[in-house]
């Protein structure tokens, strides 16, 4: 079995609970639509989050999507000096082709 990743990022207009989810379902579809994945190919999805978004788990999201089955884990980013604000990272692994 190959397994393979890819990452993505999102900027989140405000830290907010509707912003965050929103930022965090746009960034997952687009990961999802991008790489023609199914729920089912998905190994695995991580976000992490800059220090100032603090109202909501992007992991909430992604159940949303129909991601019910799949490990998710959401992490606080390492606070660097210049670096940009309120941003979703995402590295999702999986399994197959593409």
């Amino acid at each position: 079995m190959r397994v393979r990743a890819v990452r993505g990022a999102i900027g989140v207009a405000q830290n907010s609970e509707q912003a965050i989810q929103a930022a965090a379902a746009r960034l997952t579809s687009a990961m999802l639509a991008r790489n023609a994945l199914t729920p089912k190919r998905i190994v695995s999805l991580v976000f992490s989050l800059t220090r100032d978004l603090t109202r909501a788990n992007p992991a909430l999201a992604a159940r949303s999507l129909g991601l019910a089955g799949v490990p998710l884990f959401c992490l606080q980013e390492a606070e660097i000096e210049g670096a940009m604000p309120r941003v979703i990272r995402a590295l999702l692994t999986y399994t197959g082709g593409k």
